[in-house]
């Protein structure tokens, strides 16, 4: 689980763990879809603003185990309806890309904007921010690869 490549300060979650991401449904994604895809793992405009401002660049999921979707749901601040997608944490932290040597961490979202959002589950992806374009779409791939229609 925790290794050099940790990041300072982080708390990550224990690999046998639930993560879920809520993915807006538009046209290109209707409702009833189950397929989860690459733009559903892609920064948010609010998440990539956090990033820039910070240098901190995190994916928001939340614990399965301490948040439902509900709950969730009421905590985001832009409107519309959403799928929930499953991860297992442990499978997440297996994500890298060949010779990079920087996995994907799931840690607990002590740095939220969002309010009380630690208190009940609100966690972070963090890793997806890489300077090549091409290496940020292989690691989104592979999250819509291991995610799973809760």
């Amino acid at each position: 689980m925790a290794s050099a490549h940790q990041p300072a300060g982080e708390i990550p979650l224990r690999d046998d763990c639930i993560v879920f991401r809520l993915a807006k449904v538009t046209h290109t994604f209707p409702a009833n879809s189950k397929k989860p895809l690459s733009i559903h793992f892609e920064l948010s405009g609010e998440e990539k603003h956090e990033g820039e401002e910070s240098g901190r660049w995190a994916l928001s999921v939340w614990d399965y185990a301490r948040t439902t979707v509900d709950q969730a749901g009421t905590l985001l601040t832009t409107p519309g309806t959403r799928v929930p997608f499953g991860l297992q944490v442990g499978h997440v932290h297996e994500i890298s890309i060949a010779l990079d040597g920087h996995p994907l961490w799931v840690v607990r979202d002590v740095a939220s904007s969002v309010i009380h959002a630690f208190e009940i589950g609100h966690c972070a992806i963090l890793g997806l921010h890489r300077s090549q374009a091409s290496d940020r779409k292989m690691l989104r791939d592979k999250l819509a690869q291991i995610a799973y229609p809760m």
